[in-house]
């Protein structure tokens, strides 16, 4: 039988895990005929266009720097 001060520290220890993740958010995919789509994803406020394979490298927690990607600079248009 747990206690409620164990169920709170497993609590705890949960959201620190899930804190420590990074987060991939898919903003687009772009589809092309007989190519393999791409997806413009932003990890850690930084935007980065990626392929099928990179994606799931950073589902699987690998981080943008590990994989050799650099963001994307958009100029900001008026």
């Amino acid at each position: 039988m747990s206690t409620p001060t164990s169920r709170q520290v497993k609590q705890r220890k949960a959201v620190a895990e899930a804190l420590g993740r990074h987060k991939v958010f898919v903003s687009s995919r772009r589809f092309k005929a007989g190519e393999e789509p791409t997806y413009r994803v932003i990890v850690a406020n930084e935007a980065y266009l990626v392929g099928q394979r990179t994606l799931d490298q950073l589902y699987q927690g690998y981080r943008p720097a590990e994989l050799g990607l650099e963001p994307l600079h958009e100029e900001m248009g008026e």
